[in-house]
């Protein structure tokens, strides 16, 4: 059945779409999901589902006008990769870094500036072109 497809589904690329929040109605039905490719859809921000996503290990949502990340993002406890860069962030949460697993981060291009608080981590930051 296409529901028992839909929850199979590990890898999806949404990318490139011009797709707004709204899209994504029937996100719930992506248990499984371990790697999410939203990037250039400057009219996402950050879809709330993606804090159900539990399996999640690659998160690119770069360049989507994000303007703030919730805390609940740190609900992504096996998240390994995540870009979010050419964004509008001004900050982000300090539970992000409560993500042991994280190795990869790109922030460069938002508006961070000097206001970025990470903890000391074993993991790869990317903070260039920070305003």
């Amino acid at each position: 059945s296409t529901q028992s497809t839909w929850a199979a589904l590990n890898h999806l690329n949404m990318g490139y779409n011009n797709l707004h929040s709204s899209a994504f109605p029937f996100s719930r039905a992506w248990p499984r999901l371990a790697e999410l490719l939203l990037r250039s859809n400057p009219y996402v921000g950050y879809p709330t589902f993606i804090s159900t996503l539990a399996n999640l290990v690659v998160l690119q949502i770069h360049v989507c006008g994000i303007e703030e990340l919730p805390s609940t993002m740190a609900r992504c406890t096996q998240l390994v990769h995540l870009d979010l860069s050419s964004n509008r962030l001004r900050r982000l949460p300090v539970q992000i870094s409560y993500i042991s697993s994280l190795l990869f981060l790109s922030v460069q291009g938002n508006h961070l500036g000097n206001s970025l608080y990470f903890p000391e981590k074993n993991c790869l930051l990317y903070l260039r072109q920070n305003q």
